[in-house]
């Protein structure tokens, strides 16, 4: 039996900081595009406009973690058990993301009727529901979509976590561990 300590540092402070760093995410989405002088003069509003501080902290967090539960497993293991690593991923997002994609595709069409704001949803629908929103994204704000107010440009952060979620517990079934310290330079490298 292997030692049940793995020191690859402290998941559930790092899990606390990810909060932190969704939780700006969040409130700069709910008040830092606010047309408010008050609030811009703030350390608050300040730092609520600073939107990549909390987006690239929640990625690099999310990465870091993840990477942490899948050598944490192998080292109590000596396996990884991606079936049960997708499907814990995938009952933590799914549910609240599809019910959040469905109500802005199916309602909020029928509620922006009663709104002079314009707001575009997407150009392919479908990238939405297959986690590749981040290409539609771009695809809008190559096409002069970017001043307008894109109703579901925050779904590029899940978009690239899926598909990191996707591909990343992989390599560690399919390369040996003693090359794990090889995977991390190829892939920033690629």
């Amino acid at each position: 039996m292997k030692d049940s300590t793995i020191s690859i540092g402290d998941s559930e402070n790092l899990n606390t900081l990810r909060l932190l760093a969704f939780f700006h995410v969040f409130l700069q989405h709910a008040y830092g595009n606010l047309n408010n002088p008050l609030l811009h003069n703030t350390i608050i509003g300040k730092a609520l406009t600073t939107y990549s501080y909390g987006t690239y902290t929640f990625l690099l967090l999310s990465g870091y973690l993840m990477t942490f539960s899948i050598l944490k497993e192998v080292h109590l293991t000596n396996q990884l058990n991606v079936r049960h690593f997708y499907y814990r991923r995938w009952l933590r997002i799914w549910p609240l993301y599809f019910g959040f994609i469905s109500f802005v595709f199916l309602v909020f069409p029928l509620l922006n009727q009663y709104t002079s704001t314009t707001t575009v949803l997407a150009t392919h629908p479908i990238n939405y529901y297959l986690f590749l929103a981040n290409f539609d994204i771009l695809q809008m704000e190559a096409a002069s979509l970017q001043g307008k107010n894109l109703a579901l440009a925050m779904t590029w952060t899940l978009s690239v976590l899926e598909q990191f979620y996707l591909v990343w517990p992989l390599l560690f079934v399919w390369i040996a561990p003693r090359f794990y310290g090889a995977i991390f330079p190829i892939v920033l490298f690629a």
